[in-house]
């Protein structure tokens, strides 16, 4: 639900501030320099609905097929949950890192580069647009 999603995201980022540094409880820093985006005007929804796939109809088959984050299964999700929850974390103040962090706070630990990797590929399809570095 999406109280125990925003319940997981403060508890991880309670955890992160009383360590001193957000991203400390991973290993990355969530500071400066990660990129930053925000969701295009269109399209709006979901990336699949009804058995079609927004994503792969802009950037190929082969290119979303090698998406290493939609084949991802994770503690308490896979890899369209945390496709989903990745978009919907995007908000125009949240670097590619801290909507790493609550991603892996929602669905369990996934690895930045997955999630980056995802992040990136929305852009190149006109989703997401990159609002700082």
């Amino acid at each position: 639900s999406q109280r125990q999603r925003t319940d997981a995201a403060a508890m991880l980022l309670a955890e992160e501030q009383s360590s001193g540094s957000a991203g400390a409880l991973i290993g990355i820093a969530a500071g400066p320099g990660h990129p930053v985006y925000k969701r295009a005007p269109e399209p709006k929804g979901p990336m699949t609905v009804f058995g079609y796939d927004y994503l792969e109809d802009r950037i190929g088959t082969e290119k979303a097929a090698a998406l290493g984050l939609l084949r991802y299964t994770g503690l308490r999700g896979s890899g369209g949950e945390y496709a989903y929850e990745v978009l919907n974390l995007v908000d125009g103040n949240r670097t590619e890192v801290q909507v790493r962090n609550a991603v892996s706070a929602i669905y369990g630990p996934v690895p930045q580069e997955l999630v980056s990797a995802y992040l990136a590929a929305l852009e190149s399809a006109g989703v997401i647009v990159r609002v700082s570095p």
